[in-house]
């Protein structure tokens, strides 16, 4: 297979933007903020996004983090952890994939993306991408001349594999939901949030490996061969999982059944903070109209505690600034505008774009 080149990760301009950094799949994004409209270039490796069929999962222990050497940073990671538990009961902690890197095989007709993926933990997360260790680790990688176990195929993501070396960087999803009649979905988070309370957001959430039996898999001490049946169906299970998740999730917080949802496109990654965590972009095309979304929402979502305001965005191409009316108490219609994007999440900014894009 010829191997294509990839994007390019690090962006100042899409940072400054977006506040997050991005790697496109499907070319440049555009995106407008007020009269401003701006284009951030990316090469496109696929002209709608890679499908299910387009996409493939190297699951190898290789690609877990790796364990700091200095014993006293790791007794810190884990006073951390201890403290955020004690302190929030309702934590928990939970395996969950790892993103090491990413690569693409071009073959005669279409492309095919590679990913390269290990295990981590939520703990790792909270500890590793989220507290005030996390510069030290990053430089750390970077400074260290350890070489990784496995070959990175693409150069510029070297770095990328450096600076997260003592990461989680556990993988997230997003939905870019739109309605049969063109709107973009957004939920605004409750109160009670976490994180980005009260913002307006994506439906979005985790795959989970536990639901494919690859938590147990990726532990066990004796890995098995690269070429074994076994392996490559349980990494056939982790590609269908990593593309379900965002139909559950959709359901989970909209109550939208999955019949009603098209099957996912993955158009690029949004990496969020200095950890760059990253979170993979699906475009899912809604069955339903924006009336009838907002039915299924108003009916309870399983996930209902998450938001508490489904809010729709109109197309660019009947956008204005000021803010739509209001025909219901938990549906509101916007258009792109200032205000709007300031009560974006910096991986929502990111979703705009990249619906913004497929919208020209």
């Amino acid at each position: 297979m010829k191997m294509a080149s990839a994007p390019v990760l690090l962006r100042s301009d899409a940072f400054e933007l977006l506040h997050c950094h991005v790697t496109s799949f499907v070319g440049a994004l555009e995106y407008m903020e007020g009269h401003h409209h701006s284009s951030i270039p990316f090469q496109a490796l696929t002209t709608d996004g890679f499908s299910q069929e387009t996409t493939r999962i190297r699951l190898s222990k290789a690609f877990n983090a790796q364990q700091h050497p200095s014993s006293s940073l790791r007794d810190s990671l884990k006073q951390l952890w201890d403290t955020k538990v004690a302190q929030h009961t309702q934590i928990f902690d939970a395996d969950k994939f790892r993103l090491s890197h990413w690569f693409v095989e071009g073959g005669n007709d279409t492309n095919t993306l590679v990913l390269c993926m290990g295990m981590t933990s939520y703990r790792s997360f909270v500890s590793t991408c989220c507290s005030e260790y996390t510069s030290k680790l990053i430089s750390d990688g970077l400074q260290s001349d350890l070489s990784t176990p496995f070959e990175i195929p693409v150069e510029n993501l070297a770095l990328y594999v450096k600076s997260g070396r003592y990461l989680s960087r556990k993988i997230g999803v997003s939905g870019i939901l739109e309605t049969l009649d063109g709107h973009l979905v957004l939920i605004r988070r409750s109160e009670a949030s976490n994180v980005y309370p009260n913002l307006l957001d994506t439906p979005g959430g985790h795959p989970e490996p536990q639901r494919i039996g690859a938590d147990d898999y990726m532990w066990k001490d004796n890995e098995r061969e690269r070429n074994d049946r076994a392996e490559r169906n349980k990494e056939e299970d982790a590609v269908r999982e990593l593309f379900h998740s965002v139909l559950d999730e959709i359901h989970e917080e909209i109550n939208l059944q999955l019949h009603h949802l098209s099957p996912p496109k993955l158009l690029g990654i949004i990496h969020q903070g200095d950890a760059l965590t990253p979170s993979f972009v699906f475009s899912v095309k809604c069955l339903q109209t924006s009336e009838q979304v907002l039915r299924f929402y108003e009916m309870g979502p399983q996930d209902a505690f998450e938001s508490n305001q489904l809010v729709l965005i109109r197309p660019p191409s009947t956008a204005i600034d000021s803010s739509g009316a209001i025909p219901k108490q938990q549906l509101v219609t916007r258009a792109l505008g200032c205000n709007l994007m300031d009560e974006l999440t910096p991986c929502a900014r990111a979703a705009v774009a990249f619906w913004m894009t497929r919208c020209k």
